[in-house]
């Protein structure tokens, strides 16, 4: 960082070449190695054996997962109140195309593993309530096999995980082409 081929304990920060911007870097750096710093204390404490003892070692408290209800923020509130006759439809859904076959197997324990360590992946809402679910709640997923894209001439796999599709959906058959409607 400062270019010197060796640096002791009780050379100086700045005498170095240390600046304002490469000391925010080291506070930086010092955190990503779970060490709470300033660069206020970079200025204060210009060697490392200064900064060694004015540095303290953070510690991660895990919490475990998070369950129970949720109060709507505004938005989410203004939402609910609209009464809409199709609110699923309000989704955001994405379709991506693997380059390679996908293991259902490992997808499944890979969405799994999401689905237990992020608490928002379980956020459920239903008649202007919202909650997050407990992580041990089964995770929605569901292996249709079938043509997917207009024109394939080949069998490909839908992996379907996240919401689960309304009974009024129509999956594609597997056959090469799909229906209508896919």
């Amino acid at each position: 960082m400062l270019g010197a081929p060796q640096i002791g304990i009780h050379d100086n920060f700045f005498e170095l070449g240390g600046d304002s911007i490469l000391s925010i870097q080291v506070v930086a750096r010092a955190q990503r190695a779970g060490l709470k710093l300033s660069p206020r204390q970079v200025f204060l404490h210009q060697t490392v054996s200064e900064l060694a003892a004015v540095a303290v070692e953070e510690t991660v408290q895990e919490t475990g997962p998070v369950t129970g209800p949720v109060t709507p923020l505004p938005i989410q509130r203004w939402f609910f109140e609209q009464d809409l006759p199709a609110p699923h439809h309000w989704n955001h859904a994405v379709m991506l195309a693997a380059q390679r076959p996908v293991d259902p197997a490992r997808l499944r324990a890979a969405c799994a593993a999401l689905h237990e360590r992020h608490d928002t992946l379980r956020l459920r809402a239903q008649d202007g309530r919202m909650w997050i679910a407990a992580p041990d709640e089964p995770l929605p997923f569901t292996v249709v096999e079938g043509g997917l894209l207009t024109g394939a001439r080949h069998r490909s796999r839908r992996v379907s995980t996240w919401p689960r599709a309304p009974s009024s959906v129509s999956c594609c058959s597997s056959t090469t082409r799909p229906r209508r409607g896919c």
